[in-house]
């Protein structure tokens, strides 16, 4: 009853933002979600997770082609799932990491509608192309070294025994996920030929029919914080060549998913605020040798501001505050201002050169009460589009 609900209130609100304009990054039902960070603990005394929650808004039946990224933005690990119409389904990341996908199939994988339920006003369709692979669940269809990968650890199934992530020591699994609409049950990844084409004629599909959000909990510091995903409208008529959300995976436009802005604004308190971001790499990273320094994906940024309670400028310290695909950073790294206030941040590169990015601002007590959740996530708001 309660996915229902869920499920319903998703589909009602996104029918209220349903005819948002292109270039508007909002919660209108979309073709590509991104969740811009996510992270996943797999010890026992640190229950870390994140859950992502699709909601297919149309009465059509559709396939979501889901990719976890790395934190430095290179592919780890590819799979699909099925939603008949108004249909959801949850992605448990700690249940993927350790080899449990969510169990979905198609009315040819699913004939007896047990699976992959429809209801009376939903399709079910059959996708031929799903055979042998769906329904999900199987072990052996996630790589064993998957959270490795993740992790920032050497991962011989995924990456030849190299790394594709950061190791920063804490033992958690980070990254970024994307989830697009495709036509067939594909292995294939955003950023490898055949996967985009324009019009929607690749694996991936035009579909503006999903909405997502997610949810990060970390029961450590008890907190929940939930947001909407990232909801990346895609438009047929896009002029080939044009600035899109997959340039940062090599596509040259054929994706056809609106672009992300570079500037963000945000309420600030050093001891209470962090950061969480999603920023497009200078150039496509590659594998490299566990134990170096990895790619340098972004040296530095335009711009970090802070503003006061009273609207004084408060000065920032000078660095690469924001050098991966997706991370975190501290309030006290920022060094903007110790009381109230507000903050302005350019991810652009230093000069200019334009970057896509999305901020979420995490708003934290300094000691959390020991009966209660306590924290939340907002959007920062976003300042003009690339």
């Amino acid at each position: 009853m309660l996915r229902r609900m869920l499920c319903a209130m998703a589909v009602l609100l996104a029918s209220t933002s349903a005819m948002a304009g292109f270039g508007t990054i909002d919660r209108a039902p979309a073709a590509s979600i991104l969740v811009p960070y996510f992270e996943v603990s797999r010890e026992t005394n640190d229950p870390r997770n994140t859950l992502v929650e699709i909601y297919n808004t149309s009465a059509t039946a559709v396939l979501a082609h889901v990719t976890l990224w790395t934190d430095v933005g290179i592919p780890a690990h590819t799979f699909n799932v099925y939603l008949t119409g108004y249909d959801q389904q949850t992605l448990n990341l700690r249940e993927i990491l350790i080899g449990g996908l969510p169990r979905t199939a198609s009315a040819g994988q699913d004939p007896t509608n047990t699976i992959s339920r429809k209801g009376v006003f939903s399709q079910d369709i059959n996708f031929a192309s799903c055979s042998g692979q769906l329904p999900d669940g199987a072990i052996s269809s996630v790589p064993p070294d998957l959270f490795r990968a993740l992790s920032g650890q050497a991962a011989p199934d995924i990456f030849a025994g190299q790394c594709g992530g950061r190791n920063v020591g804490d033992g958690l699994a980070r990254g970024f996920i994307t989830i697009d609409t495709v036509n067939n049950c594909t292995v294939r990844g955003p950023n490898e030929l055949g996967y985009f084409g324009p019009g929607g004629t690749g694996d991936a599909t035009n579909q503006n029919v999903l909405v997502a959000d997610y949810h990060i909990f970390d029961a450590v510091n008890r907190r929940l914080l939930s947001e909407s995903a990232v909801h990346l409208q895609a438009l047929s008529t896009l002029a080939p060549g044009s600035p899109t959300f997959y340039g940062f995976a090599g596509s040259n436009g054929s994706d056809q998913r609106e672009p992300l802005p570079s500037e963000f604004r945000g309420k600030f308190a050093q001891a209470r605020t962090t950061l969480l971001y999603w920023r497009q790499p200078t150039s496509i990273p590659n594998v490299f040798a566990c134990g170096g320094t990895g790619p340098n994906l972004a040296n530095g940024q335009f711009q970090v501001a802070g503003f006061s309670a009273s609207g004084a400028t408060t000065p920032a310290a000078t660095g690469n505050f924001f050098p991966d695909a997706a991370g975190i950073v501290s309030g006290a790294a920022l060094n903007l201002s110790s009381t109230l206030g507000s903050f302005d941040v350019n991810l652009n590169l230093p000069d200019g050169s334009p970057r896509q990015a999305w901020v979420l601002v995490r708003q934290v007590p300094t000691s959390a009460p020991s009966n209660a959740d306590y924290g939340y996530m907002t959007e920062a708001a976003q300042i003009g589009n690339n």
